[in-house]
């Protein structure tokens, strides 16, 4: 939470509840910023392919590299809202893919899923509701001093 900025989303309206404050990419002007700071505040590699700059190939090919080296994805909007989604597997070549989202059992948002035997969602039609996805990769460092770490991201 304070890596990313997260922690502070939903002081800016103080009227009363905003869904649009919700959204974690509302914090910053760079929608991926706060991935990318939780990212290098972990000392982590990470990869982020946007819908906007790739094709549906692409983000196949992403998922199923990064699955088969043993990295789960992250994906927003598979089911539910643009929220994370973690990927974890994939059927016929990366058309259906398997993982748990903290909204698959609301049926307002998971029509379009059927369910695994170990209790993943499957979903062949997510290509149009994913807005991207990323890998979180080797180490690259050591993890950012939490007293450092505060004193910049909390600086808006």
């Amino acid at each position: 939470m304070a890596s990313s900025g997260a922690s502070f989303r939903l002081r800016w309206n103080v009227n009363g509840w905003d869904l649009g404050a919700v959204d974690i990419r509302n914090i910053y002007e760079n929608p991926l910023k706060p991935f990318e700071l939780s990212f290098a505040a972990a000392g982590r590699s990470y990869r982020i392919l946007e819908k906007e700059n790739s094709d549906k190939e692409e983000f196949i090919q992403f998922i199923k590299s990064e699955i088969d080296e043993g990295r789960p994805v992250i994906a927003l909007g598979v089911v539910g809202p643009p929220e994370a989604s973690i990927i974890t597997g994939y059927k016929s070549n990366g058309n259906t893919l398997l993982g748990w989202s903290l909204f698959q059992d609301n049926m307002e948002f998971a029509k379009d899923v059927t369910f695994d035997e170990s209790g993943y969602f499957m979903c062949e039609n997510w290509w149009g509701k994913t807005e991207c996805v990323m890998s979180m990769g080797e180490e690259i460092g050591s993890m950012t001093d939490m007293k450092k770490l505060l004193k910049t991201r909390c600086s808006f």
